[in-house]
């Protein structure tokens, strides 16, 4: 961790919580912090990583697109750029709008997004224009 006051805190409080453990509690927290730590994260991504560049694929970039989406549309726009800038493969997947329940005020987020994504295309001097389009449907088989 970067910042030392936040690792003394974390330190002692897992101290205190390891104190009021039993051994076999105290066995598995020190298994978990192995297994779930940044030393092996970083280890299994650099697996990874040799064994891409043994075979010679590029890095796989996968994409999630609804194409009633702004953001979605100006991310389409700028992919193939980015696909050629990076040398990586880009695997699209056409996705459906979010249910109900994860967006209350569909007609306010959509027109937010729609005037956002603009404001971005026009800083980063991308020519934009969104199209409307219907919600992908029967996504479980567009892969």
């Amino acid at each position: 961790m970067d910042h030392p006051k936040l690792s003394e805190h974390l330190a002692s409080g897992l101290f205190v919580l390891a104190r009021d453990m039993s051994l076999k509690s105290r066995i598995a927290l020190h298994i978990a912090a192995r297994l779930l730590g940044p030393e092996r994260l970083g280890r299994q991504r650099a697996k990874v990583e040799r064994r891409r560049i043994k075979v010679g694929k590029p890095h796989l970039v996968e994409v999630f697109y609804d194409p009633a989406d702004p953001y979605s549309q100006l991310l389409m726009q700028v992919l193939p750029e980015f696909e050629a800038r990076y040398d990586v493969y880009i695997r699209t997947h056409i996705i459906g709008a979010p249910g109900d329940d994860a967006v209350p005020e569909r007609a306010l987020l959509k027109a937010y997004a729609r005037k956002d994504a603009q404001i971005l295309a026009r800083k980063a001097g991308i020519d934009f224009t969104y199209m409307d389009a219907p919600t992908a449907e029967n996504t479980d088989d567009a892969d």
